[in-house]
């Protein structure tokens, strides 16, 4: 997979929020969503839910840099 960076550059270990960095930035991975599927596919056809709801991580943009922090024990800043 090629590196995501939009707001973080992990190898020279730098960051660039939009604004204050409090925008929320919404993140569904694609294994999430499958295993619900499944698990909606897997019910008797007549136990499935009219209207179902997947939910998402919800962070802060500028909650990135204290993850890559945590990750890398590098001081971002």
């Amino acid at each position: 997979m090629m590196p995501w960076s939009v707001f973080l550059d992990m190898e020279h270990e730098v960051c660039v929020f939009p604004g204050d960095g409090t925008q929320i930035m919404i993140f569904t991975h694609s294994s999430d969503l499958a295993a619900f599927v499944e698990r909606l596919i897997g019910l008797p056809a007549d136990k499935w839910p009219r209207e179902s709801l997947i939910m998402p991580n919800r962070i802060q943009v500028n909650e990135l840099a204290h993850i890559c922090k945590k990750i890398t024990g590098e001081q971002w800043p």
